[in-house]
Order: C-alpha cells, then structure tokens, then sequence
C-alpha cells in the first residue's frame, strides 16, 4: 500500500475519531467512492486544466452535500495531484474504521442468493466463531452449482458443489487402477 494512502486515509479517520464523526464520514466516503469514476478522476487530475478550476469543480459538486471535512480532504488530495488516490484512502479510512470497531468483512459466494434468514444464520455463526462483530457481503456466483464459499480475516472455507467433484476428480485421477 501507499505510503500516501495510508497516511491521508489515516490522517482522515484520525480526524473523524477525534471529531466524533467515524460514521458519518464512513457513510459519506462509502458514496463518494461510488461517484469518483475513472472519468471523473482524470478530469480532477488533466494538467490542461488549471488547478483552480478543478478544485472548483469539487467544491461546486460536493458542498452541502457531505461533510466539510470530506469536502476538504478532496479538495487537498485533487490540489496535491493525489485525485487518483481517493478511493484507495477511503479504503484506507473503511480499513482502519473497521479494524477500531473489531468489525470483520465476510463475503459469501453462493449459487443461489440466500434467504434473509440463512444470512442471518451465518453471520450469527461467523460471530459466534471470530468473537467479532461480522459485515457479510452476499455475492451469486452461478458457476459454484451449490453449497457456499466463505471468505473472511484471510480464510477461505470451501463447500461447495464445484469444489467437492474437484476433490472427487483430484482423488480419482491419483487412484492407481
């Protein structure tokens, strides 16, 4: 990672702690990071443009619409030349926001989307297994043909159909007939 990421995407949780607004500013960066395309990137970072109306550019798309902070760090990160980086500051920021709340990410893969009760279900498991609050994310991935695949603090647990046959296919194929 960047030492800049780390550094103002740090710096900007540090300051949302310190000010009372880790939420807040985790909702807002969450939608942010949705609006800051590739395209809009470029365009905050063309040298043919000067820097003045950039900054413009932020502070007309984003003033009263989030925080003054926020508002702020963009218009610093976009003058330094840093725009590209946003996103991965506001990683940063969800990184080291969950990390203070002792909050882990999860992704379930699943062939089918699960019920609200099967989330519910896994993710008070996963809670009950880590000792930790759990933020599952639900993906369908056809191609898993079914069971569930799980990822989270750097496991990969693997049940599904599609893993079993190639446990089947790896036993098969070292068999001596």
């Amino acid at each position: 990672m960047k030492e800049i990421v780390k550094e103002y995407g740090g710096g900007l949780f540090e300051l949302a702690i310190d000010e009372g607004l880790e939420e807040t500013l985790l909702a807002e960066t969450r939608v942010l990071r949705g609006i800051l395309e590739p395209a809009y990137l470029r365009l905050l970072t063309t040298p043919g443009i000067p820097k003045s109306e950039r900054v413009g550019l932020v502070e007309e798309a984003l003033d009263g619409r989030v925080h003054p902070y926020l508002v702020n760090f963009v218009r610093i990160m976009v003058e330094r030349g840093s725009a590209y980086e946003l996103p991965d500051c506001f990683d940063e920021y969800e990184r080291r926001y969950f990390q203070h709340r002792g909050i882990i990410r999860a992704k379930a893969e699943s062939a089918v989307p699960l019920t609200d009760g099967q989330r519910e279900k896994l993710t008070a498991r996963l809670e009950a297994r880590t000792g930790k609050k759990i933020e599952l994310t639900c993906v369908v991935t056809p191609d898993l043909l079914g069971g569930i695949r799980l990822s989270f603090d750097n496991r990969l647990l693997d049940d599904t159909a599609r893993a079993k046959l190639k446990t089947i296919a790896n036993s098969l194929a070292g068999a001596v007939l």
